[in-house]
């Protein structure tokens, strides 16, 4: 992982808990040029994209 990337990715829009990078399933770039991302939330096991 590169040094300027944070640790966590956000947090779970379900249930709040916070979402750390080795929990991402899928990185994609966006039409516009952002960053998506996937991820299995460690708390409810629910797949969801990070806010």
């Amino acid at each position: 992982m590169p040094a300027n990337r944070p640790s966590t990715v956000g947090v779970c829009p379900l249930c709040e808990a916070t979402i750390d990078r080795h929990d991402v399933l899928i990185e994609y770039e966006r039409s516009e040029g952002a960053e998506g991302v996937y991820a299995e939330c460690p708390a409810c096991q629910d797949v969801v994209t990070p806010a």
